[in-house]
């Protein structure tokens, strides 16, 4: 008998506890009912002068202030991402006002943007709404702002948020590693943001100080775009001459063609920035190492790849010669003048045109000193003095010598080159005449070797 009213009892208390609203849950609040509110529905009607949103937490246990908080928390969180959507939504409409060239970047940067707005600082946030569900230990909580404060917090993180962009496309603009019309492009980009836009609302971006910015990039930019004009037909020169030079087998054509190759090359990789690869077609530097290599010029090869084992600076000079004036057009004058009118220097314009034709140059003598064509180098060597005589006083014969000034000019594509000195020659017996061509002979040896010495 005591048994049973003991087993009656424990079932009593077991039936007890279940039906207790708080006997099987892991918090200890006081709720405010087992339904949720509507307002904390997704679905509720928002008053149209109010902008809402929701947040709940977990309860644990009597911790019923820290979930209130937390839910707050959530949803302010979600109150800004409404601000942070409304933000891409507005990026995707300035896209519209952007030009062809920059809406790419621009597109690329609606993330950035919008991620600009995940801080926002939100004024007049009220907590209008709360319930606890103690059975389900779940705590919620209503924030409220007007909507008149809502519009002014998005277009203040618009306006905070584009103004980072426009930052960021100008140091993008500015970036000399980038290609140009991707510079060009986030110009455009940059100048549409702040030509569409009012930031008088957001004081602290400095607008006067991106114009200004923005008007150095552009300058910078247009004179890109000039010289790239002249940049891509330097390059459009270079792969004409070096298909050229692939395809020849006569080894005078092979040579002439690498040299009308590496000129062009070697022009643009002096510029001040080459164009992108993916824009001449190839990358400047390494063809540069390949054709050196190809064409025979192994030490400038090493010197162009920066390699620590170099080479003799006489090979460098020789090979520098060689590549300077392989397949070149050449254009000679040399005169001499003793005592009375100039004539024609013939030796000493027949001796370098040996010496330049050894090297792969095609030379024509002209008699005048006129404008060089383009592409054409033009050289000039004049000797003026006078030729001494004596005579021999121990076999009673002739000597002969100039004595004199001898200058030489190099005109054409590249760095021009003067050079003038005193010139005497040693005594020759033969005649007067061999001691002008001896001294031909050397004045063209050290104007070649001089315009070697230039190209090191």
């Amino acid at each position: 008998m005591t048994n049973n009213r003991l087993f009656g009892a424990l079932v009593v208390a077991l039936v007890c506890l279940a039906v207790s609203p708080f006997a099987s849950a892991a918090c200890k609040v006081i709720g405010d009912g087992d339904t949720l509110p509507a307002w904390a529905s997704p679905q509720a009607a928002e008053d149209p002068a109010t902008v809402s949103a929701v947040g709940s937490a977990t309860i644990d246990g009597d911790r019923l202030p820290e979930a209130l908080a937390a839910a707050r928390t959530q949803a302010l969180k979600d109150l800004a991402e409404r601000i942070r959507v409304s933000v891409s939504s507005s990026v995707r409409l300035n896209d519209s006002k952007v030009s062809e060239g920059g809406k790419q970047v621009l597109r690329s940067s609606i993330e950035s943007v919008a991620e600009a707005t995940t801080n926002v600082t939100l004024q007049n946030v009220r907590a209008d709404q709360q319930w606890v569900d103690a059975r389900r230990c779940q705590a919620w909580v209503r924030v409220s702002i007007s909507r008149a404060d809502f519009e002014r917090a998005r277009k203040r993180d618009l306006l905070l948020g584009l103004s980072k962009q426009v930052s960021a496309m100008l140091v993008l603009a500015e970036d000399a590693t980038q290609p140009l019309v991707q510079r060009e492009g986030s110009a455009a980009a940059a100048a549409a943001l702040l030509g569409s836009n009012d930031f008088r609302e957001v004081p602290e971006v400095p607008v006067a100080a991106l114009r200004s910015r923005l008007g150095g990039v552009d300058k910078m930019l247009a004179k890109m775009k000039q010289d790239e004009t002249r940049l891509l037909g330097l390059a459009q020169s270079h792969v004409q001459a070096y298909a050229e030079f692939k395809s020849a087998t006569n080894p005078v054509e092979r040579l002439e063609a690498a040299g009308r190759a590496l000129r062009p090359l070697r022009t643009l990789l002096a510029a001040s920035w080459v164009p992108d690869a993916s824009v001449i077609g190839f990358a400047a530097q390494p063809r540069l190492v390949s054709l050196l290599n190809e064409a025979g010029y192994t030490c400038l090869a090493r010197k162009a790849a920066n390699e620590a084992q170099g080479c003799p600076p006489e090979a460098l000079a020789q090979e520098r010669q060689k590549e300077y004036f392989a397949g070149r057009q050449v254009t000679l004058s040399c005169s001499l003048r003793l005592g009375g009118k100039a004539e024609p220097w013939t030796k000493a314009c027949a001796s370098l045109s040996e010496s330049l034709a050894k090297l792969g140059a095609r030379t024509q003598v002209e008699a005048g000193a006129g404008k060089p064509a383009a592409g054409v180098t033009q050289i000039r060597l004049d000797a003026e003095g006078r030729i001494g005589k004596r005579q021999d006083p121990e076999d009673k014969s002739t000597g002969y010598r100039f004595e004199g000034a001898v200058k030489s000019q190099v005109r054409g594509l590249d760095s021009p080159i003067d050079d003038s000195y005193q010139a005497l020659t040693g005594w020759n017996p033969v005649s007067d005449a061999m001691a002008t061509d001896i001294l031909a002979l050397s004045a063209a040896k050290r104007l070649v070797e001089r315009i070697g010495q230039s190209w090191q």
